[in-house]
């Protein structure tokens, strides 16, 4: 009968399989060994074919053969591949990401990367632990604008994410440029790039977990600068793109991590937290959690001094 041969898609199908089943670094580099053998497989034909067209001769069997059954990796399989690398969480998974891509680029046809192909590298430097994830990830998204990729708000916000994980000192302020930049091509009519609810709230979670002068004041203003944006885009109605409870729960965090400051700035961080949870209560958008309440009691204790017990106590209850 009839030989049946896998085809790309069958080794993009395992690649996924892996990746879901077995995950991490096994998974990932499983799938590249799968990549790098169908791309040795590849070049071993492409020589046996020149040297045949240079002696004017044809192939052997064994040559027509290899020649028939070859499966040429494409876009769709070196994309489940950097996936994979994407889904490990490795430091090394964003620099082989990046090389895959860089090699998607010199093959170009059948394999030439998509959106989705510098997305996904965006993804593994921003899952990774490397001390320049955020720096590189963000440096991929500028690459592919330059290859004339058309960005969107997901990408965006991997890259957010990747400066809302990062450690580097200037993580929080680079999170709030990159918001500012979604926001302005949103002026300018590039509806894709407008920041969504996911957006504010990276950006928001950057500040808290930063120790930046002034975030509790800078949390709040962004809050509300959200709570506008939301009433005056095109995406009000849209329930997701408004601050929820978390938004108000992450002020809350940002001022009950503001103890390690001036007496002056934690008492604008104490009053900050008393009118966001206010502002909670009487909402008729969003309503308390166990997480607001807890993180509230959070700033009481760090923001309140020691010696005012009975404060500490009234404010509690």
């Amino acid at each position: 009968g009839r030989a049946i041969h896998p085809t790309v898609y069958s080794y993009s199908t395992v690649v996924t399989a892996w990746n879901r089943g077995v995950g991490g670094l096994e998974a990932a580099e499983r799938a590249e060994k799968i990549l790098q053998r169908l791309l040795q497989k590849n070049e071993e034909v492409k020589k046996a074919r020149a040297k045949a067209r240079r002696k004017d001769d044809k192939l052997s069997n064994e040559e027509q053969s290899e020649e028939a059954t070859c499966t040429v990796p494409n876009t769709v399989l070196f994309n489940a591949v950097i996936d994979c690398w994407a889904q490990s969480s490795h430091p090394a998974a964003g620099t082989k990401g990046l090389d895959l891509l860089k090699m998607m680029k010199e093959l170009g046809c059948d394999a030439a990367p998509d959106a989705v192909t510098y997305r996904s590298v965006i993804n593994a430097f921003a899952g990774s632990s490397h001390i320049n994830a955020a720096k590189s990830a963000e440096e991929v998204m500028e690459l592919a604008k330059q290859d004339g990729v058309i960005i969107d708000t997901r990408t965006y916000n991997v890259v957010l994410k990747a400066w809302s994980s990062s450690t580097a000192p200037d993580a929080a302020k680079r999170a709030e440029q990159l918001l500012v930049e979604m926001i302005e091509a949103q002026k300018s009519g590039d509806i894709i790039i407008g920041p969504d609810a996911y957006s504010w709230s990276t950006v928001l979670s950057s500040l808290a977990k930063s120790s930046d002068p002034g975030k509790a004041r800078r949390a709040r203003d962004l809050l509300a600068a959200f709570t506008d944006y939301s009433k005056n885009t095109a995406r009000t109605g849209d329930d997701g793109s408004r601050p929820n409870t978390s938004c108000y729960n992450t002020v809350l965090n940002a001022c009950a991590f503001s103890a390690m400051t001036s007496e002056e700035e934690r008492k604008e961080a104490l009053r900050i937290a008393v009118q966001t949870l206010q502002e909670v209560l009487s909402s008729d958008d969003v309503e308390a959690d166990s997480i607001t309440y807890g993180t509230m009691l959070k700033a009481i204790a760090n923001l309140v001094p020691s010696n005012s017990i009975e404060t500490r106590n009234k404010m509690a209850t």
